[in-house]
This record gives structure tokens, sequence and C-alpha cells, in this order.
């Protein structure tokens, strides 16, 4: 679905047992070069209070174009490869829209 909207990303991680800090330097670092990927309007890393192993990502982007200009970035590329080990289960991605 491609369209002129704003995309905003809503993705959850849990980090596995012992993986918080490795996992939350990683997140410094994907946030740090998404903020400067054209087209990015906020992207913004956040810990869960009741569960600090628990980090959510909020992320706007311009459109469709690019979030998936973003995706193909080396940056992108080189977390999707190192998350896996240092994840409990696979990220949850939840793609939302304003209602209103």
């Amino acid at each position: 679905m491609t369209s002129g909207a704003p995309v905003v990303l809503l993705v959850t991680l849990q980090a596995h047992a012992g993986s918080r800090d490795r996992l939350r330097d990683e997140l410094a670092v994907l946030s740090t070069m998404s903020r400067g990927d054209p087209g990015c309007i906020r992207y913004d890393v956040l810990e869960e209070a009741e569960s600090p192993d628990r980090f959510v990502l909020y992320e706007e982007w311009l459109d469709d174009g690019a979030l998936a200009d973003h995706n193909r970035r080396p940056h992108v590329q080189r977390f999707v490869e190192v998350s896996p080990s240092l994840l409990e289960a696979p990220m949850r991605v939840l793609r939302l829209r304003r209602a209103a």
C-alpha cells in the first residue's frame, strides 16, 4: 500500500535475558542514524517503565517511500542481522494511522 500520508510505526522489542544493555546500545546507534534518513519525521526509543527489558520504537515517516528507503539502509540491515540473538521473541510491528 503506497500513499502520500505519513507512516507511523510502533515497534515492540523484548530483550533476551542478559541482553538488555547490548540491545539498548544497538537501538541507540539505530535511532541516531535513522533520524538522519530522508523522510524521518520522528524516531524515538522508549523503555517500558514496568518492564525495563522491553523497548518501544515510535517511528514517523514522511510516506511509504521514505520508510522503504529507510528499511534498505545499511544501519537497518545491520540491526535486522544482529537483533535476533538479543530478542526474546521477534519484534512486533504495528502500523498506525490517525483516527481523526
